[in-house]
């Protein structure tokens, strides 16, 4: 699978027409981390991944193009603490609210 800046990808998908979001995952390489959007155009799976700093976890938001990235956004920041960037609901859903910020149930021990 090929690897994309997703500032880019945005600037390529606004006019695309007919392309929906589907899904998007996170996983944890211990050296970096792995988002995988899941679009679909004319009943036919598009993955798109990028690769996100471990140091510095942050990506672009695609949530003003696909609403429905808010959702996705918001899980995997409070499961792996990637933050993106233009995403102002990334705040708990899941998890309880008396959980210790800074503590991610689904990212790897360094």
């Amino acid at each position: 699978m090929k690897f994309t800046k997703i500032k880019e990808f945005k600037e390529m998908v606004k006019n695309y027409s007919g392309l929906r979001l589907i899904s998007m995952v996170c996983s944890d390489h211990k050296s970096h981390f792995e988002i995988i959007y899941y679009f679909d155009k004319d009943k036919e799976v598009l993955p798109v991944a990028t690769k996100i700093s471990r140091k510095k976890p942050s990506a672009h938001s695609i949530s003003d193009i696909f609403k429905i990235a808010e959702t996705y956004e918001r899980e995997i920041y409070e499961q792996f603490g990637v933050r993106f960037v233009g995403n102002s609901k990334l705040k708990k859903k899941l998890l309880l609210a008396d959980r210790p910020d800074k503590k991610y149930p689904l990212r790897r021990k360094k």
